[in-house]
């Protein structure tokens, strides 16, 4: 489900965040129950203090991320000084603070520039004419309105997809898969040339899947101009890779991966731990150690668990706080998509500073920990920290691991 771009922060109270490293160390200042505030040191440091140990958390994981993805062979650029407002396929914009050297491409710095969108029409997940309609008359006004102040052109164009000619129906992973054959990106960039005309930056669905960058530097040679990949809709190519490379980063480590299984119940005494139960389709394990990192997600991984007067936290049967005397109608807004975000967006599993699960202000089991999504606190969707928060708790929870063993 990732987009495969790592947002850090990218506004608070619908404010824009432009340096993310500010804003994370003013959030974490003002609010010490948010996750960024959390692994500063919560309710139990000053503010000025938890916003700097937030801060120098937050880079030590940037930097093990970066590290190790570039062991992996991938990379990211960016950084904690600077958001970058890319394009969406949706025909918005979104600040995002690191991600692969061929989707890097500011829109604040395409003053003068004019931007053509290619699309296949058996791939409707990109929509190359309403990207282009939205670029010149949504995406630049509300820059504008932010004081970006940029002039630009934006056309569209079809390139059929050499390999997946007849197919009605393609997803921009799929164009990637094609793409990585040398002959079709030949083919590819060669048709793209012919209907180029003046454009100076060009927008594409993917550029490979397994060869992003060498594609990438190939079609920027060849057309002379600036050459970027779009982010895509879930399954997201960018996401795909990233799971990918992490995945090699894991099992380099020795890390065994089972994949597909959902933990639905959990074996805790006195206050510890000892097992949890997976299940993947009909088989059912019960995996025992010395310590337990809860990172099942949220609604959308179906951990948290949607009642008509509760939510429950799937694995542990964590009961999550809300309001009192409220069901599950005040949880939602009005409208699908609220600027401020849903009021149960913020829900989820309480933890102290050390990442352990709280049941009413006590540690559920001194050797289980929490990190991601599941943590409450924060909106990911209107803040444009989901990254940056899975990453640093992630970290932080391993720290309380180490320190619990």
């Amino acid at each position: 489900m990732s987009s495969g771009l790592l947002d850090v922060l990218g506004y608070v109270d619908e404010e824009l965040i432009r340096n993310p490293e500010e804003g994370v160390r003013s959030l974490s200042e003002e609010n010490p129950d948010h996750p960024y505030g959390i692994i500063g040191g919560g309710r139990e440091e000053s503010a000025s203090e938890r916003g700097q140990i937030t801060v120098k958390r937050l880079r030590e994981a940037l930097d093990f991320f970066r590290a190790g993805i570039k062991a992996a062979g991938h990379e990211y650029e960016g950084s904690l000084d600077e958001n970058v407002f890319v394009v969406t396929p949706f025909g918005t914009y979104k600040p995002t603070c690191l991600l692969p050297p061929w989707m890097y491409l500011d829109i604040s710095g395409l003053d003068g520039s004019k931007a053509l969108f290619v699309g296949s029409k058996s791939c409707p997940r990109v929509n190359p004419v309403y990207i282009a309609k939205s670029f010149e008359g949504f995406i630049l006004p509300k820059l504008r309105e932010v004081g970006i102040e940029i002039e630009a052109e934006a056309e569209a164009k079809y390139v059929g997809v050499p390999g997946l000619e007849g197919r009605r129906y393609i997803l921009p992973v799929e164009i990637g898969y094609s793409l990585d054959v040398s002959e079709n990106l030949r083919e590819y960039t060669e048709s793209i040339s012919e209907k180029l005309g003046d454009s100076t930056h060009v927008f594409l669905p993917c550029l490979g899947y397994r060869k992003p960058r060498e594609n990438w530097e190939y079609m920027k040679e060849k057309l002379g101009v600036e050459v970027v990949e779009l982010p895509s809709l879930p399954p997201s190519t960018a996401g795909m890779r990233l799971a990918s490379c992490l995945e090699k980063m894991a099992s380099k480590e020795g890390v065994e991966l089972y994949k597909g299984y959902s933990a639905v119940s959990a074996k805790i005494e006195g206050s510890k731990c000892f097992s949890v139960e997976a299940v993947h389709r009909s088989e059912v394990s019960e995996v025992e150690a010395s310590a337990f990192v809860l990172a099942t997600g949220d609604y959308i991984s179906d951990d948290l668990l949607v009642e008509k007067d509760r939510i429950v936290e799937r694995a542990f049967g964590l009961r999550i706080e809300t309001p009192e005397d409220q069901d599950y109608l005040s949880w939602l807004d009005d409208t699908p998509f609220p600027v401020s975000g849903h009021p149960a967006s913020r829900f989820g599993v309480k933890v102290d500073r050390a990442m352990r699960p709280l049941v009413k202000g006590d540690v559920l089991a001194e050797n289980l920990f929490a990190c991601g999504s599941i943590i409450a606190g924060y909106d990911y969707n209107t803040e444009k920290c989901g990254f940056g928060v899975c990453i640093s708790t992630a970290l932080a929870s391993a720290e309380g691991v180490l320190s619990y063993l």
